[in-house]
């Protein structure tokens, strides 16, 4: 797709510019679940009032935990269409 649509110049910004989106959309979701989890289930519910840098410490460990649990997912998956199939378990499945 890339031969027919960019020209010669551009080709070589193109190749090494799609890892680096890919790379920068996982650390978004990363951080994003990391910081929900702390922030709207850990902090209030099991431990509050800790100064900032344990709850560093324990987002660094949650971020260990949804990259390890989404690897998991993700390896399971055969397509785009097996990810919409266990999303659509998991909400409609309450």
């Amino acid at each position: 797709m890339i031969n027919l649509f960019q020209p010669a110049g551009l080709k070589g910004i193109m190749i090494p510019h799609t890892p680096v989106e890919y790379m920068s959309t996982i650390d978004k979701h990363l951080n994003w679940g990391t910081a929900y989890m702390i922030n709207d289930f850990y902090r209030p519910f099991v431990i509050n009032k800790k100064s900032s840098r344990y709850y560093t410490i324990i987002s660094r460990i949650f971020m260990v935990v949804l990259m390890v649990i989404a690897l998991l997912v993700t390896t399971r998956l055969s397509s785009g269409a097996g990810a919409c199939k266990c999303l659509n378990f998991v909400f409609d499945s309450g």
